[in-house]
């Protein structure tokens, strides 16, 4: 993997446009949570954002590409996230110069702030960066009308199960499963940083998932998931629901918020109507 890196490094080197390049992702983490599947993700700061945006041919200046995707990220950044013969991804974000400067006067996001290494730099520009902390940023807990939001959102969305199964809709049962499995996950996050702190490192999408939740709830989460039909769809509804009651119950008596039963009880009371009525 490194020899694959060294030649995105020489690449760079013999490209007068690009005049910086800071790794960051999992392979910068000081915790060893990189292997030899780990992406490898690249800054690129470079003197025209729009001859790398406007054009792909860069990209395969480097090697042989077996896929593009041209994105943005979520400031409005241009992207590509690449994948290279013999099946190297690269996920790169091109920044313009000036960028560095304005990291180095507002500090770092929380991905900078896991750990970066600074693969090339032409003109000096990274002297006055500091060191990473390696630690995730601090969050904030919810608020209770967050709180709120978050079980009220999940209930509404579980709602439309077990109509979906009565209806033989399989495919759509699955869409709307994966809604309320993300808010379980966000109910996860916040439970577990209500146990050991806000600064508790939950990363991100789910990775890493057995490292951070409690071994139980990561059992039980496997009786969450369910086959393409309607029986076991509608038992895997039931485990998610009572893993998310629980979680968000003890989450709202660690941060001293307040459960809304009354959300619960309709929601579910409905469900089990209409899941009766499936089964009959």
């Amino acid at each position: 993997m490194q020899e694959f890196l060294q030649k995105i490094i020489s690449w760079a080197e013999n490209d007068n446009s690009v005049r910086m390049l800071i790794q960051t992702g999992s392979h910068t983490r000081i915790d060893n949570s990189s292997d030899e599947l780990s992406d490898f993700d690249i800054e690129m700061f470079v003197d025209d954002v729009g001859r790398f945006a406007d054009s792909n041919r860069w990209i395969k200046e480097i090697d042989d590409v077996w896929v593009c995707l041209p994105l943005t990220n979520s400031v409005g950044d241009p992207t590509r996230l690449v994948i290279f013969n013999g099946g190297y991804k690269v996920d790169f974000t091109l920044n313009k110069l000036k960028d560095i400067e304005q990291i180095k006067k507002d500090g770092y996001d929380d991905y900078f702030n896991k750990g970066f290494k600074i693969l090339l730099d032409k003109d000096n520009l990274g002297k006055d960066l500091p060191s990473p902390s390696y630690k995730t940023q601090f969050t904030k807990k919810p608020t209770q009308e967050e709180f709120t939001a978050l079980v009220e959102e999940f209930f509404f969305e579980t709602y439309h199960i077990p109509k979906y199964v009565k209806r033989g809709s399989l495919w759509t049962v699955k869409m709307r499963d994966w809604g309320i499995k993300e808010l379980l996950l966000r109910m996860l996050e916040w439970y577990e940083k209500s146990l050991h702190g806000f600064d508790y490192d939950t990363w991100y999408a789910g990775a890493k998932l057995e490292k951070w939740v409690e071994r139980n709830i990561y059992d039980e989460l496997q009786n969450t998931f369910a086959h393409f039909d309607k029986e076991d769809s509608l038992r895997a509804l039931d485990a998610t629901i009572k893993l998310f009651r629980r979680i968000a119950k003890e989450t709202a008596k660690n941060l001293d918020l307040i459960y809304p039963e009354e959300v619960d009880q309709n929601i579910t009371g409905y469900i089990e109507k209409i899941s009766n009525d499936s089964n009959s």
